[in-house]
């Protein structure tokens, strides 16, 4: 299941800094006998830093919208050539192949319910 949260995504990919900072505190506190409000507080500096970063890195954690047959889902198009299962149909400038469960005659409008590959998956669009 892909994160769609922003936020959420950006402190799983801090996760591991975090973690490593943890670990050279108590390394620092064990080893070099650092005194352990030194080292929770570089562990508490981290995180802040973090936290600080975010509004000029949540752009980079943001989703990106769906791209290519994906991103037509829900766009309503005509049908060009109906050829049984398959089709030829226009949605918005370009010609794609569809299919429909349904059988489609050239000049009716259709409704983009899905896609594989290059290919469309449409269905007849309600009139109006």
């Amino acid at each position: 299941m892909a994160i769609r949260s922003p936020w959420k995504r950006y402190w799983l990919f801090q996760l591991p800094g975090l973690a490593v900072v943890g670990v050279l505190a108590w390394v620092g506190a064990g080893l070099a006998g650092l005194p352990t409000w030194i080292c929770l507080g570089a562990i508490a500096a981290w995180a802040v830093k973090d936290a600080l970063m975010y509004p000029w890195l949540r752009a980079a954690f943001t989703a990106s919208p769906p791209t290519g047959p994906e991103s037509l889902i829900g766009e309503v198009g005509s049908v060009r050539q109906a050829v049984s299962p398959n089709c030829l149909v226009k949605v918005g400038p370009e010609y794609w192949t569809a299919t429909s469960a349904q059988p489609l005659v050239a000049g009716q409008r259709v409704r983009v319910v899905g896609a594989s590959g290059m290919t469309l998956h449409v269905e007849p669009a309600e009139a109006g």
